[in-house]
């Protein structure tokens, strides 16, 4: 399968691109569209193009009438860039190699309104049907294969080198083919054994899992494994709840709870530090300045973020909301006003005099001694600066500076405002705060009370897109042929700290004192960095064996009283199934 895998890859030829926009440098600045002609079900094309970046996909049949015709051009031509792909063709010339007319008249009206990509899964003798498209990629073969890898020669994860082998037309002859390098491809898919892992050591994995839906530790989750910038396993368990209606895919959206701390917050911080305008020995209080006047006036922004300033762990501020176990009413309505804006749950709007306290509790806390404590406070308090420095929230600063160059189409705070409510896999039936099933909502309270919008908690993902934070992480800052940050910016966050076994800059790494408690398989690599998160997650990189592993579940679901997934050590059994594949 590998080889065959290679060879379709050779084969893809790039005929035109007029725009030379193949590879898609810049990708927050398209808006993109898949429109699959020939198969009226999402195709292994189009889920793939989706892996690249934020992406609309529309599918038409073989016959596509004129209100068809008329309601798609309304629609795809407020989209930059248009991937139409053909499904379902023939060999034959009598048969118009499985075209129709009114296929070709819609590319063709199609391409006078916005810019269209055609990926031809047919015979190259079809390319005379459409001289005037700017791109035009050859695949040849319908194959799964080569859908998956069509898609990712279009993104720039693999090069392009094919020449058609026959003439087609004056612009499509025989030997043409641009070919595509890519200096940093971004991430490809492929099977474990092209980089190395064995397949069958892999899906031990899939006996683990079933052991976790089965003990109640979680009701579904997904796995990634990448190694070598290849996503080589990357699968969908089990069902959104107990109840088994919703089964969790690839696309389903996890809160990441305290991942956010480092998909978020820590690489908005390296930012800051690289552009000079947060220094780690300062005081967090030249960027907070409410800190000033309090205990907390001297702690450097770097104690801070490796947990050794002494904070509380965290604050339980909701339950001073509370009025006999239920939401004070006069603090929580059930419709936003000018004096109630912050949603913590739908149809619960807290008085947003209570954000105020909630900051008035961190700076006011009692402050202990200045040995390793892990803290939610922490974190706040870094997003208070961030927000102060740059005049952004955290959420902001994070998608314009990360999250929409590196096309991520799912991390994101808030997901319900956006419409990915029903993406979310719940977190929990809160019975002690919110009255409700968590959906799109942070699950994390304190995130909560503050709009959604946290240091410590907040940030939504699946695992595709967290895995390229994590990638360019692993590249030393870049990823895509785009500079993010520096090497030795990502170099001095990942390194323990000095009075730490486990502790980077903002990153949790591998804990190396054998006596405290494992955060991370025994195998992986002594400098492996990441985060968990309370909500079931776990997100590594292993930047000495170039793998990056990514757990991510709903183990709150339906209590957060639920600890099986903890105590049955599921997450590290699984990363270690991975190392061991690699032997």
């Amino acid at each position: 399968m590998v080889l065959k895998r290679r060879l379709i890859a050779g084969a893809l030829t790039l005929v035109r691109d007029n725009p030379g926009i193949a590879g898609f440098p810049d990708l927050d600045n398209y808006r993109f569209a898949t429109l699959a002609l020939g198969d009226t079900n999402r195709t292994v094309f189009q889920t793939y193009c989706g892996y690249y970046a934020p992406m609309s996909h529309f599918n038409a049949g073989k016959e596509i009438d004129s209100t068809i015709t008329t309601s798609l051009l309304d629609t795809l031509d407020k989209f930059d860039v248009v991937l139409v792909s053909f499904h379902g063709t023939r060999t034959k010339a009598v048969d118009n190699f499985g075209l129709t007319d009114s296929q070709i008249n819609l590319v063709r009206r199609l391409n006078d309104v916005t810019t269209v990509a055609v990926t031809m899964f047919g015979s190259p003798y079809s390319l005379k049907y459409f001289d005037d498209c700017p791109v035009l990629l050859q695949a040849y073969t319908e194959d799964s294969y080569a859908q998956e890898l069509a898609a990712q020669a279009l993104f720039g994860a693999s090069d392009l080198k094919g020449k058609l082998p026959v003439t087609a037309c004056s612009s499509a002859k025989y030997g043409q083919g641009i070919e595509k390098k890519y200096t940093q491809k971004r991430l490809g898919y492929d099977l474990p054994e092209a980089v190395g892992l064995n397949s069958d050591t892999l899906a031990l994995m899939d006996g683990l899992v079933d052991e976790i839906i089965r003990t109640g530790a979680a009701p579904g989750c997904q796995i990634l494994v990448a190694k070598d910038n290849k996503i080589v396993w990357y699968k969908a368990y089990g069902f959104q709840t107990y109840d088994q209606t919703v089964p969790v895919t690839t696309e389903s959206i996890y809160d990441l709870a305290s991942v956010t701390k480092v998909a978020a917050t820590t690489i908005s911080t390296m930012k800051l530090v690289e552009n000079g305008q947060l220094g780690l020995d300062s005081a967090m209080a030249r960027y907070v300045p409410e800190l000033s006047a309090t205990d907390k006036k001297s702690l450097k922004v770097r104690e801070i973020l490796v947990h050794h300033a002494g904070l509380l762990a965290w604050i339980p501020f909701y339950k001073a909301t509370l009025e006999n176990g239920l939401p004070d009413a006069h603090i929580y309505h059930r419709e936003m006003d000018q004096d109630s804006e912050i949603p913590v749950a739908p149809g619960m709007f807290m008085d947003n005099r209570w954000v105020d306290s909630i900051w008035l509790q961190i700076f006011n806390s009692p402050l202990g001694e200045k040995k390793y404590r892990y803290s939610d406070l922490d974190l706040f308090l870094t997003a208070r600066a961030i927000q102060n420095i740059t005049g952004q929230p955290v959420n902001l600063f994070a998608e314009q500076n990360f999250y929409r160059p590196l096309g991520l189409a799912t991390t994101t705070y808030n997901p319900w405002q956006k419409g990915l409510t029903l993406r979310c896999v719940p977190t929990e039936e809160d019975r002690y705060f919110r009255q409700q099933r968590l959906q799109g909502y942070v699950h994390d309270m304190g995130a909560a009370m503050l709009g959604g919008v946290s240091g410590h908690a907040g940030l939504f993902s699946n695992a595709n897109d967290l895995a390229k934070i994590f990638q360019m992480l692993l590249n030393g800052g870049s990823y895509g042929g785009i500079t993010y940050l520096k090497p030795e910016t990502v170099k001095m966050f990942t390194t323990r700290y000095e009075r730490s076994t486990r502790r980077g800059i903002g990153f949790d790494m591998k804990e190396l004192n054998e006596k405290e408690s494992q955060n991370v398989s025994p195998l992986a690599g002594p400098n492996t960095f990441g985060h968990t998160g309370f909500t079931g997650i776990g997100a590594w990189a292993d930047p000495d064996n170039n793998l990056i592993f990514m757990f991510l579940s709903n183990r709150t679901y339906p209590t957060m009283e639920n600890n099986k997934l903890i105590s049955g050590d599921f997450r590290p059994k699984l990363q270690g199934v991975v190392y061991r594949a690699m032997k």
